[in-house]
């Protein structure tokens, strides 16, 4: 198994998120940006802040994968499991039936 490495925390705001987009995925900035300022222009006509906390929400879970890219081995797992191998991993239903509510 891999040595785990310390995962990169982006700040929940628009400009801490601007800022690792620019570093880890460029390519999403603009994006981010345009979905932002929709959003802020939405606030300003409705004061209903929803909008802007989705999009917050949305692309600092954007931010963070970019900022923490799956390891060699997480990406083989997940090719394997894509692939209908589920070996050494836990069956959800199992899990309940040991550990009911």
């Amino acid at each position: 198994m891999a040595t785990p490495h310390a995962r990169i925390r982006v700040p929940r705001a628009a400009a801490a998120i601007r800022d690792a987009l620019n570093e880890h995925a460029p390519d999403l900035v603009e994006r981010f940006e345009s979905e932002f300022r929709a959003a802020a222009e939405l606030y300003r006509v409705s004061l209903r802040s929803a909008g802007l906390d989705e999009v917050l929400h949305c692309w600092r879970a954007q931010a963070e994968f970019a900022a923490n890219p799956l390891s060699a081995e997480d990406k083989a797992l997940v090719d394997r499991v894509d692939h209908g191998d589920n070996t050494g991993l836990v069956d959800w239903e199992d899990l309940r039936r040991e550990f009911p509510e």
